[in-house]
């Protein structure tokens, strides 16, 4: 995915940057610590969204409960 995209999409909906929160491994979302993964595919989604495995799971749970 385009880097400055990314950039642009975290700055409209968190009000922070991704590149700086991947760069300090935090959440771009609540700007927490973003190290603990429960799996390969979470951790592979942090290098894509920025988002923590918290934020994720808030995230994807909304995606799929509608």
């Amino acid at each position: 995915m385009n880097p400055k995209y990314l950039e642009e999409i975290s700055m409209t909906f968190f009000g922070r940057s991704h590149s700086l929160a991947k760069a300090g491994n935090q959440c771009v979302c609540c700007g927490k610590s973003a190290t603990d993964f429960r799996d390969e595919r979470s951790k592979r989604e942090y290098n894509i969204s920025s988002l923590c495995q918290i934020c994720q799971d808030e995230v994807f749970s909304e995606l799929v409960d509608g």
